[in-house]
């Protein structure tokens, strides 16, 4: 199988993942690309319809935990977001449409400033307004939609690592008006976190995440556009690492290995040693 990316067939790993989070008994496998670096998924086609529930999967359930930290970590999202463009940017009228939105957390912080117009998109919602935020039951490549509201910002926070074909971005870059921003926030390949907990990474989040990128192959899926610029940066996600120690412990429990419960200090070490390298690519798209 060659690499989504860049069309290689050389790897530099394939590893097992099994389902931490949802099924342990389901896993799939994931290649490293020798040439780009990128990560990606065998296609296990069998179970694709069914890693994506209502009644389980955590994105579109939530739970009291999961809320709340979803909510406390969006705030970080949103200010990220905001210190990457500049100071005026919102003092004036603006439309952001953040799509695959999931429950909302992201766009219902930007909602509280009232110069802002908000939509939030998602296959998995129901089309209502909410406050300040218009929310509409859709597919990430609603272009009819962009054309429609002609977003100035557009987010697509951890999303993009689950599309069967990422240069699908493309088509929405292609329809942004002028002058206006695209932010996709998805996990680093590249990260410290991936090479210290292993198949234990929450970045996998297998069998879900079907590519996995780091920042030289995440701009190779931008078509280059005269008139688009890239910017790149990095942001911390700490608790992404307490799930990746949730899913170590579970492969403890399995293996029942007593001498690897030792490595659970070092790894709550870890999580805050990691936060100077963080561990989640901010790309930032502006068409001119």
């Amino acid at each position: 199988m060659a690499c989504p990316i860049c069309k290689k067939k050389k790897k530099i790993f394939s590893i097992k993942v099994k389902d931490f989070e949802y099924n342990i008994y389901r896993h799939a496998v994931y290649i490293q690309c020798k040439s780009c670096k990128s990560i990606y998924r065998k296609h296990p086609k069998k179970i694709e319809k069914s890693i994506y529930t209502k009644t389980k999967y955590l994105p579109l359930k939530g739970n009291i935990i999961y809320n709340f930290l979803k909510n406390i970590y969006a705030e970080h999202e949103k200010n990220k977001i905001s210190k990457s463009l500049s100071y005026n940017f919102f003092r004036k009228q603006r439309v952001i449409l953040d799509i695959a939105c999931g429950k909302g957390f992201l766009i219902e912080k930007f909602s509280k400033n009232r110069n802002l117009l908000c939509y939030g998109t998602d296959m998995h919602i129901q089309t209502m307004k909410k406050e300040n935020v218009n929310f509409i039951k859709s597919s990430f490549d609603n272009i009819k939609l962009i054309k429609k509201i002609k977003p100035d910002l557009i987010i697509i926070n951890n999303f993009i690592e689950h599309m069967e074909n990422p240069r699908n971005i493309n088509k929405i870059i292609f329809q942004m008006k002028r002058n206006s921003y695209l932010f996709i926030i998805t996990p680093d390949a590249n990260s410290c976190a991936r090479k210290k907990f292993s198949v234990c990474w929450s970045g996998y989040h297998s069998p879900r995440h079907k590519t996995i990128f780091n920042q030289k192959s995440i701009k190779k899926i931008i078509t280059k556009y005269k008139n688009v610029n890239l910017e790149q940066s990095k942001i911390y996600d700490p608790f992404s690492n307490f799930i990746s120690i949730s899913n170590f412990m579970k492969q403890v429990s399995l293996k029942s290995i007593i001498f690897d419960i030792f490595k659970i200090p070092f790894f709550l070490f870890f999580i805050f040693t990691d936060f100077s390298n963080k561990n989640r690519i901010l790309l930032k798209v502006r068409r001119n």
